[in-house]
């Protein structure tokens, strides 16, 4: 056993295992079995619907999670949902672990116990934060975009510690693959692009081969080129589910450059930007507590006190992540924060690291201060496990099942927004109830992509024109035998829904 704990292996993997499977065992206690829209997982039908189908979902695709989507639901237990929101689990879990294990080899010849309790700090801290767990239990891109951050993160650090030996350069070949892969799950992983640019440009000047550096490049293009021609050829068998329809150029590109959301990004008003500005301090805090924002400063100050270039990379993987989300135009842009509050868990782990050095007298005062900040992460679990479980938000899944359960045969129902519709798709695509029943969205009819669609899942049904204004009007008109519904929303401020039939 003694030579096992002074093995290298152990040192630097034992603590983020732990952290790995102490997440897992905590969000598989409220893991949802049935459909939720919880925690702004509204898109969670979409993406399951399209992975259930075969499909591509609202742009810019997700080629990425839809593959691992996929192998997730081969798995021989637990229902649709369950298999979709432990995707999220597994790569949030593996996220935090990875933040314990960067917070640890930061410094390879440090075997202390502080910095072991740092690494476990950094990544547990992160992996109870409200917002970070929220997204940990639902079906949601941002679980696994977690785990693409942290590993960009490393990449990056990689890089610049040191020339890469053969061994590392496997390590760095991989993760570059990873790297690569991370641009089919969320485009916003396209904002490391600058801190990708300044790594280069320094480990060059370190006299990193560029050999090396072009070949790490070709990796991450080659993994981006063969995971987005994943989409045309799942376009091709002309899928219930079918974004864009990116068979064609130009349907490929509305659909990869995500067009259809240019105008929310930094489409808030100045007012708004600055009155988001002035929350973040307070949702930092209920994320870390007091203590914690105390900690992490500490290591921000720490780290800008040391000559390494990575301090640069985690400052601009903050603002830059903050500054998008403070200006996204969406009531749910507080999921990019998570990127921000990535770096910041690292902060904490600094300084606890300092923190665990520091002692006046017999008295150790870091320590100590170290000790509140676990006895605190621990006593608010109860409350956090409280607020972030979706198991208790049934309102999409019981709005679904009224609507499924009361149709008449054959209705044509009529959604009009995420809310309503991404619901009804998961049960009437997804798991394939009410067949007899036709689904049309009022909001994409002006799409020649989707009325494509709607043409050949549904070759009975006449649509208006596209410069109709009268939808249902002109839908009973053009289909007699066809009793009209609509999705009607009886609750503006939790966006509740009910179906109705004219």
């Amino acid at each position: 056993m003694e030579k096992l704990i002074k093995h290298n292996i152990f040192r630097k993997y034992s603590i983020p295992t732990i952290t790995f499977l102490l997440l897992t065992a905590l969000y598989l206690t409220v893991l949802p079995a049935g459909y939720t829209d919880a925690n702004n997982s509204a898109d969670g039908g979409d993406l399951l619907s399209a992975i259930l189908t075969n499909g591509i979902p609202h742009p810019t695709g997700y080629p990425t999670y839809l593959i691992l989507g996929k192998l997730f639901h081969f798995l021989p237990f637990g229902t649709p949902y369950t298999k979709g929101a432990l995707l999220s689990l597994i790569f949030s879990s593996l996220a935090a672990a990875l933040v314990s294990h960067l917070v640890i080899s930061s410094n390879n010849k440090d075997h202390s116990a502080g910095n072991q309790i740092a690494g476990f700090a950094a990544g547990f801290s992160l992996g109870i934060s409200p917002l970070f767990w929220s997204q940990a239990v639902i079906v949601e891109v941002y679980g696994l975009q977690s785990f693409f951050v942290v590993c960009t993160l490393l990449w990056l650090r990689n890089i610049l510690s040191k020339e890469a030996d053969t061994r590392d350069d496997i390590i760095l070949s991989l993760l570059s693959l990873v790297v690569g892969l991370s641009t089919g799950n969320h485009i916003m992983i396209a904002l490391f692009i600058p801190a990708i640019i300044f790594t280069y440009l320094h480990a060059f000047n370190n006299k990193v081969r560029l050999s090396k550096l072009l070949k790490y490049s070709a990796i991450i293009i080659a993994a981006l080129i063969l995971v987005y021609a994943t989409l045309p050829l799942r376009a091709g068998n002309d899928p219930l589910i079918n974004w864009g329809n990116p068979k064609t150029m130009e349907g490929f590109f509305w659909l990869v450059s995500g067009k259809i959301y240019h105008g929310l990004a930094f489409g808030v008003s100045l007012s708004e930007f600055f009155q988001r500005t002035g929350f973040l301090a307070k949702y930092l805090i209920d994320q870390f507590s007091v203590l914690g924002v105390f900690i992490g400063v500490l290591g921000f100050v720490q780290s800008f006190n040391k000559s390494t270039k990575v301090k640069w990379i985690y400052l601009w993987t903050f603002i830059a992540y903050t500054i998008f989300s403070l200006g996204y135009l969406t009531n749910d842009s507080v999921v990019y924060l998570i990127p921000p509050f990535i770096v910041f868990s690292i902060l904490i782990g600094s300084g606890i690291k300092e923190l665990w050095k520091y002692s006046s007298g017999s008295l150790k005062i870091g320590r100590l201060i170290v000790i509140l900040f676990f006895l605190f992460v621990v006593y608010k679990l109860p409350a956090t496990k409280h607020e972030v479980d979706p198991r208790g938000d049934d309102s999409a899944r019981l709005y679904a099942e009224q609507c499924l359960n009361t149709l008449p045969d054959s209705a044509i129902l009529i959604t009009e927004s995420d809310a309503d519709t991404f619901p009804i798709w998961y049960y009437h695509f997804g798991l394939g109830q009410r067949a007899d029943i036709r689904v049309i969205v009022d909001g994409l009819l002006p799409f020649d992509w989707y009325r494509e669609t709607v043409t050949q899942t549904y070759p009975d049904l006449s649509l208006p024109t596209v410069e109709s204004k009268l939808i249902r009007e002109d839908l009973a008109r053009l289909n007699p035998n066809n009793t009209i519904c609509y999705s009607e929303k009886i609750n503006e401020i939790d966006s509740q829904y009910r179906c109705m039939c004219e």
